[in-house]
């Protein structure tokens, strides 16, 4: 063998030499890096299963969720807390933003919805809801039981502008900013008569 061809083979055994072992070394690299990184993942402390549990939220059905609104409902003696309101020392014009307040917050069922249905359209029938506009405890129910159907209404429902209207007469004659006989409760009344003429 000529000796440029001996040195031609060398060179090409040493660079074949040299790709095989940085190809090793860069697989070693690899392995090591795998290694430290499952190392490290292991080494993280682990979450016990009473620990899972906690972070997990829990899942609440359907039935605890409806028992749950019913007992909030069941709370609220809306009754009671009308009574306690009408023997406060406040003005007539804070009881009835209160018991506004108190309307806006309550959910009825559906009985219950039903019955102030029938109180107020009653009571306007016949003519006692603004007879006894000095007595607190009987504005602030009808204040109270008019937000509550008007609210749990759809606006577009008779009964829904009817309790409307009932609740701006109540409101504003127990307040003294309107008399039974203005033209401004008139005209509500005219309204009044109207939803109850499309109320089914």
């Amino acid at each position: 063998m000529k000796p440029f061809m001996k040195w031609s083979a060398f060179l090409i055994l040493g660079t074949f030499l040299l790709s095989a072992c940085s190809e090793q070394t860069a697989t070693k690299e690899s392995v090591n890096r795998d290694i430290e990184t499952k190392v490290n993942y292991e080494s993280e402390p682990k979450n016990t299963e009473a620990e899972l549990h906690e972070e997990e939220p829990k899942e609440v059905s359907m039935e605890e969720l409806d028992k749950e609104s019913v007992d909030e409902t069941a709370v609220i003696d809306w009754e009671l807390a009308l009574k306690e309101l009408a023997s406060e020392g406040s003005s007539k014009t804070e009881k009835a933003d209160a018991a506004e307040r108190l309307a806006r917050d309550y959910k009825p069922n559906d009985d219950e919805l039903a019955d102030f249905q029938k109180f107020i359209v009653d009571e306007f029938k016949s003519g006692k809801y603004l007879a006894d506009s000095g007595n607190d405890a009987y504005m602030l129910s009808n204040i109270f039981r008019s937000v509550v159907v008007n609210r749990s209404i759809e606006e577009s429902q008779p009964i829904s502008e009817f309790a409307y209207d009932f609740y701006q007469n109540s409101k504003f004659v127990y307040r003294g900013a309107d008399t039974v006989d203005s033209d401004s409760v008139k005209s509500n009344e005219e309204q009044m008569n109207k939803s109850l003429q499309e109320i089914k």
